[in-house]
């Protein structure tokens, strides 16, 4: 099995008091600045980002590639701006991520939870895993 089918889920979320307009504006300026960086980005276009946690009395020092999303709207009518960071030089994490509305109102929700969830996530998964080991299989054009 490949390190990215052990991969674990990491769901931070923080609000703050700024409208979404601002904040694309500032991370679309200087997105190296906001992140307190002193040098340039490098000229893959990753943001390298160096990490710094102490846990358990045991520092961890790593360098992670940050990038963000463009802002979208939750059912509530929040902006969501997706930042996404992985560990620098460990490969390409190809993530599908979406929302549904069940068919059939009321019922459907229920049919989803007990059934059709677990369906479409399995498919869903079945073809981000063909669509990754197509990728790996085939030949970069030149």
């Amino acid at each position: 099995m490949s390190s990215a089918g052990l991969a674990v889920p990491v769901f931070i979320r923080r609000r703050i008091a700024l409208a979404a307009a601002e904040v694309v504006a500032s991370l679309a300026w200087d997105p190296a600045a906001v992140l307190g960086l002193a040098e340039p980005p490098p000229g893959d276009g990753r943001l390298l980002v160096p990490l710094r946690a102490r846990f358990a009395g045991v520092w961890f020092d790593r360098s992670a590639a940050v990038g963000f999303g463009p802002i979208v709207e939750e059912d509530d009518g929040t902006p969501v701006m997706p930042v996404w960071w992985e560990a620098a030089g460990n490969g390409t994490e190809l993530r599908l991520e979406g929302h549904y509305r069940p068919p059939l109102g009321a019922a459907g929700v229920l049919v989803n939870r007990a059934v059709l969830n677990r369906a479409a996530t399995a498919s869903l998964e079945a073809f981000l895993d063909r669509l990754c080991g197509r990728l790996v299989d085939r030949p970069v054009p030149a």
